[in-house]
């Protein structure tokens, strides 16, 4: 599991907060999951918890490897990240099931 810690109170894009999703200042972690080789991952879960109250926000890596966790209330975050997805090994099979030579 990868894990990083942010401090919102100043890294925080803050949001013009619509009255109907939340009734103060708030803010959006956004971030990129790669592998160490550079490449994006894709299908990643990433959690995104407040380090005072351990309130958790979900989010999904979409197929540029992007996350975002919206409406988030000021604070500290640890964003970690599970459940990446593994890649099929190659298959070296022909379309009749025998192995190629």
């Amino acid at each position: 599991m990868v894990r990083q810690c942010v401090q919102l109170a100043s890294l925080l894009t803050l949001l013009g907060a619509s009255p109907l999703f939340a009734s103060g200042p708030t803010g959006t972690i956004t971030g990129t999951i790669t592998d160490p080789s550079g490449a994006v991952v894709p299908k990643a879960r990433v959690i995104v918890r407040n380090e005072v109250t351990n309130a958790t926000r979900d989010a999904e890596t979409n197929e540029d490897g992007d996350y975002t966790a919206a409406v988030l209330p000021p604070g500290r975050y640890c964003v970690a990240v599970e459940s990446v997805p593994s890649a099929a090994p190659p298959s070296s099979a022909d379309g009749d099931g025998r192995r190629g030579a």
